[in-house]
């Protein structure tokens, strides 16, 4: 790929974020908690908070006010005084359908809030999603919010979906799956009215792609990965994570199912949480034992910034 190929979406999205940040202050959420719930919600682990006060402004308007549920989220990112976390709907419509809640752009049952601890300035994934989204990788919608708990602002923060929520509903995946490490897979999402024998073919079908990578070797592979899955894609958020130097991407990747006409089963890919890119080093690539340690020199010749999975 040429340089000036590259740097043209480069700067559009940074383009695109840059106009988002002058928007900052137009969407702030405040949450309204007990004392004891705050108390609770700093602990260094997930917390769920029930019956939290919101209330949503927009250009200082206040457009929401109603109640919600708040849990904390991540992994290694949960111990920082800042927290990730979803808030989700409480009150119920007439048919029993839990109402959204309206953050700028965004309309949904629950709304995660990222304060980027690996990214303090909250922009590495606003934009790099816009790059990805620019070559044809489907990714989350982003924008900024300030966040006040107990009014005391805690800053910038992005706002998106569930990841699982909008496979199903915006992508139409019928089971989602989320890639741990050592390709552990994980159920995260079923489709309404997916029963549980359906949901067991489709965890077969995507075990039989890993299976097929220590099975088969050169065309025989290849031909039986295209017929699986988007591997073509899969291709191209490789040569994205090189160019923008994704660090940590292999549990940051999801894989949801949809049935082909003939009745079998095709994957393609999602990926998220892209807030360590722009990395000076591979993910855990200094520690002992783990995938990329002493893979340093390899990237390079084989243009790959991270390959800790099987399909890499």
């Amino acid at each position: 790929m040429k340089k000036n190929n590259v740097a043209k979406p480069i700067f559009a999205a940074l383009a695109i974020t840059l106009l988002a940040s002058l928007a900052i202050a137009k969407t702030r959420v405040e949450l309204t908690m007990t004392d004891a719930q705050r108390i609770e919600f700093a602990k260094p682990e997930k917390v769920t908070v029930y019956n939290t006060e919101i209330k949503v402004f927009e250009n200082e308007r206040n457009t929401i006010h109603s109640f919600v549920t708040a849990q904390s989220r991540g992994q290694s990112s949960i111990k920082f005084p800042r927290k990730n976390f979803k808030i989700e709907s409480v009150y119920k419509d007439e048919q029993g359908k839990r109402q959204k809640i309206t953050i700028g752009d965004l309309d949904a049952r629950k709304i995660i809030l990222s304060a980027g601890a690996a990214d303090p300035l909250v922009a590495k994934n606003m934009i790099v999603y816009r790059l990805y989204d620019l070559v044809g990788i489907p990714v989350l919608k982003t924008a900024y919010t300030e966040v006040v708990i107990n009014g005391i602002s805690n800053g910038l923060y992005m706002t998106s979906e569930n990841p699982d929520d909008y496979i199903v509903k915006s992508l139409g995946g019928e089971v989602v799956f989320r890639r741990g490490y050592n390709d552990v897979l994980e159920l995260k999402e079923v489709k309404h009215g997916l029963n549980e024998a359906k949901v067991q073919e489709h965890q077969a079908a995507l075990k039989a792609v890993f299976s097929d990578l220590k099975k088969l070797k050169g065309q025989e592979l290849l031909e039986s990965l295209q017929r699986r899955m988007n591997f073509d894609k899969y291709l191209r958020l490789v040569a994205m994570n090189y160019l923008v130097k994704n660090g940590d991407y292999f549990d940051e990747l999801y894989f949801y199912s949809k049935t082909n006409q003939d009745g079998s089963i095709y994957f393609d890919i999602f990926p998220w949480d892209l807030d360590d890119s722009f990395s000076k080093e591979m993910h855990l690539a200094k520690i002992p034992g783990w995938p990329n340690h002493g893979r340093g020199e390899r990237r390079e010749g084989q243009m790959m910034y991270s390959f800790e999975s099987r399909i890499d």
